[in-house]
């Protein structure tokens, strides 16, 4: 059975959302390299945490509370770092940092979230790390249509699962604050 995050939509249009999250605990890592390689190597380092691979040996995957519900399939958040990639999961809503099972891979580190509004654009398929700069761009500016004042970079979500590539959910996020 697994947990769902809720979060209330303020305003829809098309593919675009502005929605309201309550807080939420991630996992994250920080890795170097292209886009792609990024989201494969964190993926499979967050996967793993996620199916038992730390000190509890408590299998989460099937707890996972997705932030957004597109589909069943567990999120994986990218955002760029000076650093390199920031890929992140959102954990199960009853852990906090204090009680989350503590990682085997020391790469991993836990982030609470504090509840905000978010301005989404939704896409299905792969994308081109062009294709979602652009994307980003028409987000911010709708989202300042909107009165949010954004005050992070962008997350890339994918709904990481098992069916065909091109219909993947994915979802590009600003996180913000209303004027």
């Amino acid at each position: 059975m697994s947990e769902t995050a809720h979060f209330e939509i303020i305003r829809s249009e098309k593919t675009f959302e502005l929605r309201q999250y309550p807080p939420i605990l991630i996992a994250k890592v920080l890795l170097s390299g292209p886009f792609e390689t990024a989201y494969k190597s964190g993926g499979d380092i967050l996967k793993d945490y996620l199916d038992g691979n730390n000190y509890k040996q408590v299998k989460l995957a099937e707890t996972i509370a997705p932030i957004a519900t597109p589909s069943k399939a567990t999120p994986y958040m990218m955002k760029s770092r000076p650093e390199g990639w920031e890929v992140s999961c959102v954990l199960p809503g009853h852990l906090s940092c204090e009680t989350a099972p503590r990682p085997v891979e020391q790469k991993i580190h836990f982030e609470e979230l504090a509840s905000r509004p978010v301005a989404v654009f939704k896409f299905t398929g792969k994308a081109p790390y062009s294709f979602i700069m652009k994307k980003t761009e028409e987000l911010r500016s709708w989202a300042k249509s909107s009165d949010l004042k954004l005050n992070s970079t962008s997350r890339i979500v994918v709904y990481k699962s098992g069916f065909l590539p091109f219909l993947r959910k994915n979802e590009i996020q600003l996180d913000g604050v209303f004027s």
